[in-house]
């Protein structure tokens, strides 16, 4: 048997070259790659919350939390966190441990995040139900801009709390 080449410089010319433009449609394509790119690793240490919503009728909340650079400016929804974490290589998401019967919940856990320096970091806190889908109780952003290279910042952020929850005043 021969093997026969997958490419052939007869039947097909070498391509022009393709040059960014300096100003970038906003339906570009163009801009979608650029704003896609990974740009940089942020070092997160996730500690704790304190007075969660109760999601759950009989029992206190589970909480986890998720965090995503994803590009998606709406939560993600349970559907989507389970494709995205089913990803081997997905290093733009985390999902911390599910803490059970606890509305002031310790994680402590530390990791990396890949992350589009251009994008903001987007933080969910849900209940996970078993059997029934998760109920999100808050979230929030970290807009990387106010982040410096190489840096350690701190923060404690108050999370929005989902609109359902609201009139338990935690």
């Amino acid at each position: 048997k021969q093997l026969l080449p997958a490419f052939h410089k007869d039947q097909h010319g070498p391509l022009p070259p393709k040059f960014a433009s300096a100003e970038l449609d906003d339906n570009s394509d163009e801009k979608e790659q650029l704003e896609s790119a990974i740009s940089g690793v942020v070092h997160i240490h996730c500690i704790s919350a304190k007075n969660l919503p109760k999601a759950d009728v009989m029992s206190e909340s589970d909480p986890f939390v998720v965090f995503n650079n994803n590009m998606s400016k709406e939560p993600i929804d349970t559907k989507k966190l389970k494709e995205l974490q089913s990803q081997k290589n997905n290093k733009n998401l985390y999902r911390t441990e599910t803490i059970q019967n606890n509305h002031s919940p310790t994680w402590n856990e530390r990791f990396l995040l890949n992350v589009t320096e251009t994008l903001p970091i987007s933080i969910q806190i849900w209940d996970y139900d078993w059997g029934t889908s998760d109920d999100l109780l808050c979230t929030q952003s970290i807009d990387l801009k106010e982040c410096s290279i190489g840096e350690e910042v701190s923060m404690t952020l108050k999370m929005n709390v989902m609109p359902e929850y609201e009139k338990q005043n935690r």
